[in-house]
C-alpha cells in the first residue's frame, strides 16, 4: 500500500507543481501586457503633451518654464503682433514680448522658441515692415469728425421715425 501511497501523493505533487507552473506563466504573460500598455499610455501622452504645448503668445514665466534656446528681436513702437501671432499658433512657435521701461518711443523684445529661427526673423522683419506701410498710408477720422457725422445719422433716423408715426396715424383715423 505504501506504494499506491507514494505513487499518489507524488502524482499529486506533480499536479500542484503544474498548476503553480502554468498560473505563474499566466501571471507573468498579464504583467508583461500591462507594463507594455503602459509604457505606450505614457508615451502617447508625452508626446500628445510636447505636441499640444502652448503654442503662440505665452506669458515670460511660461516662455521660461520651457528649457531650450530662443532667439530675440527688438521692435520700436507699438508692436502690432497679429500676424506674426497667427503664423506662430499655426507653425508651433512660442513667443513672448517685453516691454522696456523707460524708454521713447517705447522698445519692445520679442523672444521666440521655434526650430527654424532664421525663417521666423525673416518673416518677422517682413512683417513689421508691411504692417508699418499699411499704418502710414491709413488716417483714423478724428473724434469729432465721427461725433458729428453719428449725429446727422442719429437725425436722419429720427426724422424717418417720425414720418413712419404720422403714417400710422393717418392710417388709423
Amino acid at each position: 500500500m505504501s506504494t499506491v501511497q507514494e505513487e499518489l501523493n507524488r502524482t499529486e505533487k506533480e499536479v500542484a507543481m503544474k498548476t503553480i507552473m502554468i498560473s505563474v506563466n499566466v501571471v507573468k504573460s498579464k504583467v508583461n501586457d500591462l507594463t507594455k500598455l503602459f509604457k505606450n499610455a505614457i508615451i502617447e501622452s508625452v508626446d500628445l503633451m510636447n505636441h499640444n504645448r502652448a503654442a503662440g503668445r505665452v506669458s515670460m514665466k511660461e516662455f521660461l518654464k520651457q528649457s531650450g534656446s530662443y532667439e530675440s528681436i527688438d521692435i520700436t513702437g507699438t508692436p502690432q503682433l497679429k500676424h506674426f501671432s497667427d503664423f506662430a499658433k499655426k507653425n508651433g512657435v512660442r513667443f513672448t514680448v517685453l516691454e522696456e521701461k523707460g524708454t521713447d518711443p517705447p522698445n519692445w523684445k520679442l523672444f521666440f522658441q521655434a526650430k527654424n529661427t532664421e525663417i521666423i526673423k525673416t518673416f518677422l522683419n517682413n512683417a513689421i515692415k508691411e504692417f508699418g506701410k499699411e499704418e502710414q498710408g491709413k488716417e483714423k477720422p478724428s473724434m469729432k469728425e465721427r461725433l458729428s457725422y453719428f449725429r446727422n445719422e442719429a437725425k436722419k433716423r429720427e426724422a424717418n421715425r417720425d414720418k413712419v408715426k404720422e403714417k400710422h396715424q393717418e392710417v388709423s383715423r
